[in-house]
């Protein structure tokens, strides 16, 4: 199953946090269904939300100049992705005609393998949503790779990591990770949550993976 979190309130900036907030408790996590997975399985759709994601609340003329395509064109997925639960009008900004968009607080998660298995139209929008969202997370852990220890303050590269470790467990043990590392990012998220406009914070990104190695077999 994939997940992917945003933050429940409003944010500014590359990589995961939106701005003031008025309550720290966290959103529901929704499963997705079928019809709201073909409603986000589009490149562009996918880009946007990870923008307003990493970026916080815009404008569609804004997506548009970081996306470059025309502010027509990002209205209209804009107006899919509200249909569709992922997004929101940002609460006292904008007018009739420039609206502000946001994430719906809670994040959303896919349950990759019994939509896989229901169609191969199902199992290609699943393979969509989930590379186009891991291909954003490789573009933002590039760009902090190449140029976070030379443009970063040092207290903030110092502070940041990447981590790989290798392991060979069961798939039960798998799960048992999995489940284990979702809670503590979800403690996380809950004890920073509230208060992101307080000086000197800027917005992070993690990114939690556990999976098994595709030229790998199991032990007999």
């Amino acid at each position: 199953m994939t997940t992917r979190d945003e933050p429940s309130t409003t944010e500014h900036a590359p990589a995961a946090d939106p701005g003031p907030s008025t309550s720290a408790a966290p959103a529901e996590q929704r499963m997705l269904d079928i019809e709201s997975l073909r409603g986000l399985a589009h490149p562009l759709r996918i880009q946007l939300l990870e923008i307003l994601g990493s970026r916080g609340p815009l404008t569609a003329s804004g997506l548009a100049h970081l996306t470059g395509e025309s502010s027509g064109t990002t209205s209209y997925h804009l107006r899919q992705l509200e249909r569709h639960g992922f997004i929101q009008e940002e609460p006292g900004r904008g007018t009739a005609r420039e609206r502000w968009w946001r994430t719906r607080p809670g994040g959303f998660a896919v349950p990759t393998a019994s939509l896989s298995e229901s169609s191969p139209a199902n199992r290609e929008a699943v393979s969509l949503v989930n590379r186009e969202f891991v291909q954003a997370q490789h573009r933002h852990l590039m760009a902090h790779v190449e140029h976070g220890t030379t443009e970063l303050p040092e207290d903030w590269a110092e502070a940041s990591t990447v981590t790989t470790v290798n392991l060979r467990v069961t798939a039960e043990e798998l799960e048992e990770i999995s489940a284990e590392l979702h809670e503590l990012s979800q403690r996380v998220v809950a004890r920073y949550r509230a208060g992101r406009d307080r000086p000197e914070a800027r917005p992070i990104q993690m990114n939690l993976n556990a999976f098994p190695l595709m030229f790998s077999e199991e032990t007999p």
